[in-house]
C-alpha cells in the first residue's frame, strides 16, 4: 500500500483510479493551447503552451515504473516539456525511482495531497445550506461565474481561465456554481470517465468559508456522476477539505507526491511576457 494511512482497495480499482485521473485531467486541460499528451512506456505525459507546472505534467503511477535510467527519463521529459515549467504526479514507489536523479536535475520535492475515494455512494443525500442554491453551468454567464469562485478561491487569473474554458464543456465534464444572495460563492467540476466520478476544482470564496458550502458542492457532483452511472467518485483532498471529505465517507486510498521542475531565470521572463500579452489578448 502507498501510505500506512491509506485504506486497501483491489489493484483493478487502483488501476482504474490512477486511469481516471489521468484522463479526467486531460479532458479539463485538453482545449488550453498548445495542448498536447502523449502516452510513454514509463509515463502519460502532457503540456501547454502556458507557461505553469499546473498544465505541464508527467503522470507516472505505475506501481512498478518502467523507468531503467531516470536520468535518461527526465532528460526526456524536459526535451518534450522545452521551456516551460513542469511536474511529475507520482506515488510512493515512483518518487523513490527518480528521487536521486530528480535532486540531482534540480527539482524540488512536496508531498502534494492524498487521493480520497468514495466508494458506497448514498442513496440520498443532505440538504445543502439554505442560503445557498446550486446551478449546473449551462451558458456563458454562468462559467463566467464559474471562473470568478475559481479566481477568488485559487488566484488563477481571469484570462488564463478564459482560454482554457473557451465555451461551456459538455459530457463528460460538469462544472457547478453555488450562489450566495445570487453572488456566485463556491464552485466544483465533474468528469465522470471509467466508472468513477472525479471531483475537482472544489472552491469557496474566501469570505463564504465554513458555511458548508464546499461540503454541498462536492455532494452535487457526487449526485450528478451517479445519475451518470460511476459507481465511485474520485477526489485530492487539501489540508483544509480533507476533515470534511472523511465526513462525507471519503477515505485516502493513495498518495500522490511532486516533484517540479522551475524554468531557467529566461524562460521564466519569458513566460511573463506570454502572460502578459495573453492577458492583453483576452481583453
Amino acid at each position: 500500500m502507498e501510505s500506512a494511512t491509506s485504506q486497501a482497495i483491489s489493484a483493478d480499482l487502483l488501476g482504474r483510479l490512477n486511469q481516471s485521473y489521468i484522463d479526467s485531467d486531460w479532458e479539463l486541460q485538453m482545449s488550453t493551447p498548445g495542448a498536447a499528451m502523449e502516452a510513454w512506456k514509463e509515463a502519460t505525459v502532457m503540456k501547454s503552451e502556458l507557461p505553469t507546472e499546473l498544465v505541464n505534467k508527467v503522470f507516472l503511477l505505475q506501481e512498478k515504473p518502467a523507468i531503467e535510467d531516470p536520468v535518461a527519463f527526465l532528460k526526456k521529459c524536459q526535451s518534450f516539456f522545452g521551456r516551460v515549467p513542469w511536474r511529475i504526479i507520482t506515488t510512493i514507489s515512483g518518487s523513490e525511482t527518480i528521487k536521486v536523479a530528480a535532486r540531482k536535475f534540480g527539482m524540488s520535492f512536496d508531498e502534494g495531497s492524498p487521493g480520497m475515494l468514495l466508494q458506497n455512494v448514498p442513496a440520498s443525500f443532505p440538504n445543502h445550506p439554505e442560503t445557498l442554491a446550486i446551478k449546473k453551468v449551462s451558458n456563458t454567464k454562468e462559467m463566467v461565474d464559474f471562473f470568478n469562485v475559481l479566481r477568488a478561491s485559487f488566484k488563477i487569473p481571469m484570462f488564463a481561465l478564459k482560454v482554457s474554458y473557451p465555451e461551456v464543456p459538455d459530457h463528460p465534464v460538469s462544472l457547478f456554481v453555488g450562489y450566495e444572495a445570487n453572488v456566485p460563492v463556491s464552485c466544483s467540476s465533474l468528469v465522470c470517465l471509467n466508472g468513477i466520478g472525479g471531483i475537482f476544482s472544489v472552491g469557496t470564496s474566501p469570505e463564504s468559508r465554513r458555511k458548508g458550502y464546499g461540503e454541498a458542492l462536492t455532494w452535487m457532483a457526487v449526485k450528478e456522476s451517479r445519475e451518470l452511472g460511476c459507481d465511485a467518485n474520485f477526489l485530492q483532498a487539501s489540508e483544509m477539505g480533507a476533515h470534511v471529505y472523511e465526513k462525507m465517507g471519503f477515505r485516502q486510498v493513495i498518495s500522490y507526491l511532486e516533484w517540479t521542475k522551475k524554468a531557467s531565470l529566461i524562460n521564466r521572463l519569458r513566460g511573463l511576457i506570454y502572460w502578459i500579452r495573453l492577458s492583453r489578448k483576452s481583453q
